[in-house]
């Protein structure tokens, strides 16, 4: 018996993972399309301001998935924190800056991935599920997003044009920090294999003081850009969000909380 139990238990695990297949905001923007022109209303391609980001996803995931220059080694690492002391701090804070580096580009892949929430919001899903089969949307819902639908366009042209002009920044910065590191490194390795009674020793540390210094301020607008990316992504997410629950008659209006119908919950 017990077995048996078990056995059903994992046969309708399975066919909850089937069911909850993956929705992107563009498949359930298709579906709106064809939903609301058997009503009249025509909103391609006016509402694809929506995609804006998105649209060019591929090609931006490439760019983020790029492997990020390492600053140095870890025995490069470990013999410079050892010989030259005065500059342990700022050598380890330029290492680790990298690695917050990759951290940021691994976020804002997964805000670029984004998909409706049908596997992790029991509610959502059970919404999600009716409206698809419903034939028809509210009407009055299809007239709001029509007279609304310039000032929505303007919203996302803005957070798309905010989010082109930190990736064009980022990109620029990644190039200028990578060009530092190669200079750094050129000067740790003159630096490591010197003798302790070179003259020019001090020259030799005065110099890599100014690039590792160089180093760390673009570093730090680096990840001032990675940062509004992934936050611009994330408001861009919440508000495909909102607007997704409204035409699904989870929220009254576009700045009201959602409704969270009893009956939805079974």
């Amino acid at each position: 018996m017990k077995q048996c139990a078990i056995l059903m238990l994992l046969s309708l695990l399975l066919v909850v993972q089937i069911d909850c297949k993956d929705v992107t905001c563009s498949t359930f923007l298709d579906q709106f399309y064809a939903k609301a022109s058997k009503q009249g209303f025509d909103f391609r391609p006016r509402l694809s301001v929506i995609l804006g980001i998105t649209n060019d996803s591929k090609r931006i995931i490439k760019k983020c998935q790029a492997p990020i220059k390492e600053f140095v080694d870890h025995t490069k690492l470990l013999r410079l924190q050892n010989t030259i002391g005065l500059l342990k701090h700022h050598i380890v804070k330029a290492y680790e800056k990298t690695i917050e580096t990759r951290f940021l580009y691994d976020d804002i892949i997964r805000e670029l991935e984004f998909k409706l929430p049908i596997k992790t919001d029991k509610i959502f899903r059970k919404s999600y599920e009716k409206w698809e089969k419903d034939s028809e949307i509210d009407k009055s819902r299809l007239e709001f997003v029509n007279n609304t639908i310039g000032a929505m366009a303007l919203d996302y042209s803005e957070l798309h044009k905010g989010f082109k002009e930190h990736l064009e920044a980022a990109d620029q910065t990644k190039v200028i920090v990578e060009k530092y590191f190669d200079s750094a490194n050129t000067s740790f390795d003159t630096f490591l294999n010197i003798t302790p009674d070179t003259k020019n020793k001090k020259c030799i540390i005065w110099e890599v003081a100014k690039i590792i210094l160089a180093i760390q301020k673009e570093q730090d607008q680096l990840l001032v850009h990675l940062e509004s990316m992934k936050n611009i992504l994330r408001v861009y997410n919440e508000q495909r969000l909102i607007f997704i629950e409204y035409i699904m008659g989870m929220r009254e209006s576009l700045i009201a909380g959602r409704d969270e119908v009893e009956f939805f919950l079974f």
